[in-house]
């Protein structure tokens, strides 16, 4: 309940602060969320280094950590002011390639990173006049939060699908419908797939390929990122072509991995802007 009520009145406080204040703010709260949350430092730290490469210095990794907080800090207080932070402020390319991937009639799955900022690239979609659907993990351990923050979302345009086993034959609807559906791919606690990605061996979900091989559904990468005085490019890339070879688990995890392989070129060119507090990489 306290969780709750401390939400609504951070949204409160996010609509009535002079924009300029509330980045000050937010930065603020980001340092000190680097400081003080020191699992999450370290595993940034480590992330950072991954896609910085040897080259890097520990003052590079330690600087595009600490900025990787700030910029979630960001995003936390943008979510809060709601679509009317975004409006005017976002700027959006590639809406041909979901054109593209929809005139098939099987659905577009437009997969991404934890980048930027979620809702804007749903409102790349929406505002084309396109059914959204995101699938997000449950962001707090308290209900009444994770509903009020759907409902938010549901204010951009966004139906909001919990990832859960159960939500398979909702995804499948979706789609079905010639509808987008959104998946981030760098989410490690759900990763049943190995792939290489920036000089290592992670785990990452194979739902994306996997949904795509089952249903004819087109897979389109895309990004969302930061530009300055803290506007938005959005940017969708031309619809993966993946040749199925009738092995299902080989095409998921070689599909998977063609999906990484671009995302390892979204990340090594925003290093700062992923938001990425778990490990990713595994030994062996």
């Amino acid at each position: 309940m306290l969780l709750y009520f401390a939400a609504r009145l951070l949204s409160f406080l996010a609509h009535r602060l002079p924009h300029k204040t509330l980045y000050l703010i937010a930065a603020v709260c980001g340092d000190i969320l680097y400081l003080v949350w020191a699992r999450a430092r370290r595993i940034a730290q480590e992330n950072m280094s991954r896609v910085l490469g040897p080259g890097a210095n520990r003052k590079q990794v330690n600087r595009a950590a600490r900025e990787s907080f700030r910029n979630l800090t960001r995003y936390y207080v943008e979510f809060l002011r709601g679509q009317e932070q975004f409006l005017g402020k976002a700027s959006f390319s590639g809406m041909e390639y979901v054109d593209e991937a929809l005139a098939n009639g099987k659905g577009a799955i437009v997969v991404g990173m934890h980048m930027g900022s979620l809702e804007v690239g749903g409102l790349s979609v929406t505002r084309n006049h396109y059914a959204f659907n995101v699938v997000v993990d449950a962001q707090f351990g308290n209900a009444r939060v994770n509903r009020w923050i759907q409902r938010m979302r549901a204010k951009f345009g966004m139906k909001v699908i919990a990832a859960r086993k159960e939500a398979m034959p909702n995804l499948v609807k979706a789609l079905k419908r010639n509808e987008v559906l959104c998946l981030l791919i760098d989410c490690p606690h759900l990763g049943n797939i190995k792939v290489k990605f920036c000089g290592g061996s992670a785990r990452v979900p194979g739902g994306a390929a996997a949904l795509a091989l089952r249903t004819g559904a087109k897979i389109v990468p895309a990004a969302v990122v930061r530009t300055k005085g803290n506007r938005f490019a959005t940017s969708f890339d031309k619809p993966l072509v993946f040749q199925p070879t009738g092995n299902f688990s080989h095409d998921v995890q070689a599909l998977t991995q063609r999906i990484m392989d671009v995302m390892e070129q979204k990340v090594r060119a925003y290093p700062d802007q992923w938001f990425m507090f778990r490990r990713i990489w595994v030994e062996g």
